[in-house]
């Protein structure tokens, strides 16, 4: 026999007995295994699973192998299949809401009709997983079955599972060494001499019971051993084995798994006893989250039938209502005037009570209301949801990997992160994680190494990428918009962040701000970011967009006549306190004014000449204009000097400054100086903590 070649199918240790809720049945010889969520090694360590591929399922033809780590994100477009990888991933092992078998019909269409007849002999495999034993799973098999029995090179297990729905080993004894087992036992038996040198040599289970059987003159150990080994087969290690090995269970939940307004309990616990009998009838997406909550809350439906457990029901539920809530508002940043609520109400066929209805509703303490749970928003009823039946796993010790489709598909941006967050530091800590998504603000830009892109490649179906420079641009979209996002957080975005209104602006701040602190005087602060907005017309949105994300911000800007509604309007937005908002006329006798008003218009004029060599005959004349700003005198002056007519830009004359030194320090006199440092210490003034607003 060939061990090195040999699959079989999983023995008695397919899921652990001694921890199942619901046992495996025998039929006509050939065991049913039921799915159960316990399992979890008693020294915590799990074993891991870290790769996995699908084949032939669905839209998928070859996935290629995938990657795994203690987070995975499956990033790509609707239709790329997605939702495949998972359901085909969750059937390796499964448990949750999702069909345990797979069907032929989900075979790919086109080699639909040639598999069709070869599937009885010879069923294509659709999912294999590697998994990575654990030092503890090491530990305990070889106290078990012997030192040396799980080889020193190998320690990944591969599990396949095919469309006639059988999960084999494909590399069993690369990992697992049967002859180290076999001297173990032979050492066990106290056998000695030279029968214990004849056992030894041989090199499995079955061949040693033949060896034992057939010994001449068999001394009582030998006996014993021979009698210990009867019925023993090619499947008795493997069955033996299997029984200790930690592998999780995969449970799948996506956005149908939300718990309902109104929950029938006898109606639940008919369909969990339907379940539990039958394990291909599978629950709703729902009644598993229902069943997580009254696990939560430590009840079972059959304590609601008996209206005498009314208190004690309510208060257990109650107890569960306020962890949960406790729980959501940690992670829920859109409304935290929410609370939940559970009531109980009798279902009465005349005077008898024939049901109980678990009512849930949703109160509002800033209106003083209460809704049913499933009026209340979409997005709201599935993170609820979501956390309930997370919650239950984080409150136990089951060894599963979570496999979420398209968690928070309805929610807001922000509270995309918060569950993004509540996943990193509840589930994936104690969990191995998986989930699908095509929104930026499920991906941690500083995680990249956690993203799987996936697409529908034309004539090979849906493959896993693991860099994103072998995707199409769409399929990328939400990484490109990840990383933008995050580098307008962080590389362009300070604690603290003064906005201006163009490049110029800066420029000419940070130049005087240089010359100053070179001289021993007061600039702009080193934590503040001076950031150009793009004009005045795009004030308002900057400081709403960093305002929300509760930056310090100062504002800084231009005034003319007709730009004081706007800037009332701005600080009406409550989105900036008025002691932040400046205008250059705040610094100068006047009451219209921009930052070239700052310098002297003698020297502000030769700075423009400078920058306008090669276009202009002569000077500017700035007499024949009164316009109290200096930019309309000058742009009145340039179009008079300028036979083409060219038209002043604000940058081209900072752009001449930025790049002369020299120039700088005749521009930069110091009564100019004087003025920029009075601006810088009243923006700094304004910054500090006590004067936020």
């Amino acid at each position: 026999m060939n061990h090195d070649k040999l699959e079989m199918e999983w023995g008695t240790g397919y899921f652990k007995k001694a921890k199942s809720r619901t046992d495996a049945k025998t039929t006509n010889g050939t065991q049913t295994l039921r799915p159960q969520r316990w399992g979890h090694n008693e020294r915590g360590e799990t074993m891991k699973a870290t790769h996995f591929q699908v084949t032939k399922f669905k839209s998928i033809e070859d996935s290629t192998p995938v990657e795994l780590g203690d987070m995975t994100c499956l990033v790509g477009k609707n239709e790329s299949g997605k939702t495949a990888l998972l359901q085909a991933l969750a059937r390796i092992k499964p448990d949750g809401p999702i069909e345990p078998n797979f069907r032929l019909e989900d075979y790919p269409r086109k080699d639909f009709t040639n598999y069709r007849r070869r599937h009885e002999d010879s069923p294509d495999d659709v999912v294999l997983v590697t998994f990575e034993l654990s030092e503890s799973d090491v530990l305990e098999l070889e106290t078990k079955f012997g030192e040396g029995v799980v080889k020193t090179e190998q320690k990944s297990l591969t599990l396949a599972r095919n469309y006639k729905n059988e999960t084999t080993y494909r590399n069993f004894y690369d990992v697992f060494n049967q002859g180290a087992h076999v001297r173990f036992r032979v050492g066990q038996a106290n056998i000695t001499g030279e029968h214990a040198k004849a056992l030894a040599r041989v090199e499995t289970l079955p061949e040693l019971r033949d060896a034992a059987t057939n010994v001449l003159d068999p001394s009582e150990s030998v006996k014993k051993l021979a009698e210990s080994l009867a019925g023993v087969d090619d499947k008795t290690f493997l069955g033996e084995v299997s029984e200790i090995l930690d592998l999780p269970l995969f449970f799948y939940f996506d956005e149908y798994a939300t718990l309902p307004g109104d929950i029938q309990l006898r109606e639940l616990a008919k369909r969990i006893k339907v379940h539990e009998a039958d394990p291909s009838k599978v629950l709703e997406s729902s009644d598993y989250t229902a069943q997580a909550l009254l696990r939560l809350a430590g009840v079972e439906t059959k304590d609601f039938l008996d209206q005498n457990n009314y208190e004690s029901l309510k208060a257990s539920l109650e107890a569960a209502s306020n962890h949960i809530s406790d729980q959501v508002f940690e992670y829920w940043s859109q409304n935290k005037y929410l609370a939940v609520e559970f009531d109980l109400h009798p279902v009465r066929d005349g005077d008898r009570i024939v049901d109980t209805t678990l009512k849930i509703r949703i109160k509002n303490n800033r209106h003083r209301v209460t809704v049913p749970f499933d009026e209340r928003s979409r997005g709201f009823v599935w993170f609820f949801s979501f956390l309930v039946a997370f919650s239950d796993h984080a409150n136990r010790e089951d060894n599963v990997v979570l496999l979420l489709d398209e968690p928070g598909l309805a929610l807001h941006a922000r509270a995309q992160s918060d569950l993004l967050r509540y996943i990193e530091q509840k589930l994936a800590p104690q969990h191995q994680v998986i989930y699908t998504t095509h929104s930026p603000f499920m991906i941690d830009p500083h995680h990249l190494e956690r993203v799987r892109t996936v697409e529908d490649v034309d004539q090979q179906g849906t493959k896993v990428f693991d860099s994103p420079l072998r995707s199409d641009s769409d399929t990328v979209f939400p990484l490109q918009t990840a990383l933008g996002y995050d580098l307008a957080q962080t590389l362009f975005v300070g604690p603290k962040c003064l906005l201006v209104e163009g490049p110029s602006d800066f420029v000419y701040l940070t130049i005087a701000s240089d010359l100053l602190i070179e001289a021993g005087r007061t600039g702009l602060p080193e934590d503040l970011v001076v950031i150009p907005v793009g004009g005045a017309d795009k004030l308002c949105t900057f400081v709403s967009l960093l305002g929300a994300n509760q930056l310090g911000i100062a504002v800084l800007v231009d005034i003319a006549t007709q730009d004081q509604q706007r800037l009332d309007n701005l600080i009406a937005s409550k989105h900036l306190h008025r002691n932040r908002l400046f205008t250059y006329a705040d610094f100068i006798e006047q009451n219209e004014a921009d930052i070239e008003d700052l310098f002297e218009e003698t020297d502000y004029a030769a700075l423009v000449e400078a920058s306008y060599a090669g276009t202009l005959a002569g000077t500017l004349d700035l007499t024949h204009n009164k316009h109290p700003r200096v930019i309309k005198r000058i742009e009145a002056a340039l179009k008079a000097a300028d036979e083409d007519g060219a038209r002043f830009s604000h940058y081209r004359p900072a752009r001449v400054l930025m790049k002369d030194a020299k120039l700088q320090k005749s521009i930069y006199q110091k009564a100019v100086l004087d003025r920029f440092e009075e601006v810088f210490k009243a923006i700094t003034e304004a910054m500090e903590p006590r004067n936020k607003g």
